[in-house]
């Protein structure tokens, strides 16, 4: 399996939203998944302008997460980790 991408916005916007939770699901993920997954923090992922939901935002591989929390984050990854066993 190849190593995942984890993007987490820490903009203005993302972090006013909830955003601000997420430096939570990064030590998280990284205690949980170790090398597997690689986990980004970013200052601006520029999803507000676009047509996506709400924020925060987060990007696993090419994949855009609206209203992200820690646990929905943690959720997404599961799902990936278990459709690759």
């Amino acid at each position: 399996m190849k190593k995942i991408t984890v993007k987490i916005c820490s903009g203005t916007t993302c972090f006013v939203m909830g955003g601000n939770y997420m430096s939570d699901a990064a030590e998280m993920i990284e205690e949980k998944y170790g090398d597997k997954v690689t986990v980004i923090g970013s200052p601006c992922l520029n999803k507000c302008s676009e047509t996506h939901s709400k924020a925060p935002y987060a990007i696993i591989d090419d994949e855009v997460i609206s209203e992200v929390t820690p646990e929905k984050l943690i959720m997404e990854l599961e799902k990936r980790f278990e459709s690759n066993e």
